[in-house]
């Protein structure tokens, strides 16, 4: 392909007689040729005409202009001053010669389809090269670099849900497990934390694993389970990803899960064999139906109560799901806890649900305590 740029040509030919050696000097970017070329290469989709390129600038024939002498084309800027300075015919040598616009080449050329500048950016753009400098200069992609810290487009692409420029990017030799050199994350857990799932499928196709970490020992599945994206989620564990595989604070996608109150994930993760009583290190609560209780996530409650879930289950101070609940005042969560037989067992410091729903004068939860006491 040749270079779209009309470059600065050397010495002129020798016009001859009086006329003598012609030198041309560099063109400058006042012309509608120099205006629609803001870049040096054009990415057209297929190679143009070797007629569409000016023979002396070597330049794209945007302004073409077709010789009397030889028939041949011209660039607007190489056939203005060449006679302007009463030099010969640049291809045949004629010194008696004149060129007209050659519109309808100029439209030809015109109508040739190019990508955009930025298309290994992500930008997947394509139209005909008249629309071309309106979109590179609009562009989104136009000042969007790989980072420093080893972000990559593919990084970018996924996190942003583009699913052509992923396809495009994955259809190259990308390496689709590359993580950055600041947290550690892969495409697949960007994509998984924004809930893309048609890109997460597009990634999981093309080889990327399920169960690469971030610094701080998150899967893709714990970021999409923290989120709430089912789908994703579900895609991942189609995948092989682990429900047991917690964090490097020791919560499981479960738990986080639990945490944020998002029900149908827990489903899910159950359903694949999540553990329900697995505990973690965190204080005060420390298993999901723990943090469900104390975030008075009442469905969450419910079907963590129906998958097996401890309702007396105590953390290392002693603490239960029915004392956090107490103490925040979720009275439907209380309900249900009693419900599922809760006890109001004292923590290691002597506090229960009722006494600490006393203290944040949590009235309704009070009488729903008082009323479940043993006789």
């Amino acid at each position: 392909q040749k270079s779209a740029a009309v470059s600065s040509p050397g010495p002129g030919p020798s016009a001859g007689g009086a006329a003598g050696s012609v030198e041309i000097s560099p063109p400058q970017p006042k012309t509608e040729e120099s205006r629609l070329s803001p870049e040096e290469d054009y990415p057209f989709v297929e190679k143009p005409s070797e007629d569409f390129f000016c023979p002396v600038t070597l330049g794209l024939l945007l302004q073409p202009h077709l010789t009397s002498c030889c028939g041949k084309h011209l660039s607007e800027e190489s056939a203005t001053r060449i006679q302007g300075v009463g030099g010969p015919c640049p291809l045949c040598k004629s010194p008696d010669w004149s060129t007209v616009l050659d519109k309808h080449v100029r439209r030809q050329v015109k109508e040739l389809h190019v990508f955009c500048r930025h298309k290994e950016k992500g930008c997947w753009w394509k139209g005909e090269l008249s629309d071309f400098t309106q979109h590179v200069q609009s562009c989104q992609f136009r000042y969007l670099q790989v980072s420093t810290q080893g972000r990559t487009e593919l990084h970018n692409a996924a996190e942003r849900g583009d699913v052509e420029a992923v396809e495009r990017l994955l259809s190259t030799s990308v390496n689709v497990n590359s993580r950055t050199e600041d947290e550690g994350h892969t495409a697949l857990r960007l994509a998984s934390w924004k809930g893309h799932v048609e890109v997460v499928r597009l990634l999981l196709k093309a080889g990327a694993a399920v169960f690469i970490p971030d610094k701080c020992c998150r899967t893709p599945l714990y970021w999409a389970s923290v989120r709430g994206h089912r789908a994703v989620v579900e895609q991942l564990l189609e995948n092989g990803a682990d429900v047991s595989i917690c964090s490097e604070d020791g919560l499981s996608p479960l738990y986080v899960a639990s945490q944020e109150g998002h029900s149908e994930v827990v489903d899910v993760l159950v359903k694949a064999g999540a553990d329900v009583n697995q505990a973690t290190t965190q204080e005060p609560c420390s298993v999901p139906l723990g943090i469900a209780a104390q975030n008075g996530h009442t469905e969450t409650v419910q079907r963590l109560l129906e998958a097996g879930a401890n309702v007396n289950h105590q953390n290392k101070s002693g603490g239960t799901a029915l004392l956090y609940a107490g103490w925040e005042g979720h009275s439907e969560v209380v309900k249900l806890l009693l419900g599922a037989g809760a006890r109001d067992i004292p923590d290691k410091d002597g506090d229960t649900a009722l006494s600490m729903a006393r203290a944040n004068s949590h009235n309704d939860v009070v009488q729903h305590l008082l009323q479940h006491q043993p006789k």
